[in-house]
């Protein structure tokens, strides 16, 4: 039992380890979408779907204000579809703050 829980806890510390680091710059952003968009492989997609997801939570009502209730998959549709069309305006950001980009975009803060 205890060897079990072992590899389990040894598992999720390399596959954690693994994720943290892979989505700090725009290019591996990319990837990502490319994926969700096509959901082939779809663990990447899944990857960009939880990092889209991480990203609009840690930032919501800073970064992005939505008015209604926003499903996950709108948001993780109009972040990808935000990417695709305005490259130019995230090339030069990391991973984080392409999609804070993205969500500012589709949802701004009112302005105080």
């Amino acid at each position: 039992m205890k060897r079990s829980l072992c590899w389990v806890c040894a598992a999720f510390a390399c596959g954690t380890a693994q994720a943290a680091g892979f989505f700090h710059d725009r290019d591996a952003l990319e990837e990502l979408r490319l994926a969700y968009d096509s959901n082939n492989p779809k663990i990447k997609a899944a990857y960009f779907r939880g990092y889209v997801a991480g990203v609009a939570d840690s930032v919501h009502g800073s970064a992005w204000c939505p008015s209604d209730k926003v499903s996950p998959e709108r948001t993780y549709w109009l972040v990808s579809k935000y990417l695709k069309d305005h490259p130019a305006n995230t090339a030069r950001q990391d991973a984080a703050e392409a999609v804070m980009t993205a969500l500012g975009a589709a949802f701004p803060c009112p302005s105080k």
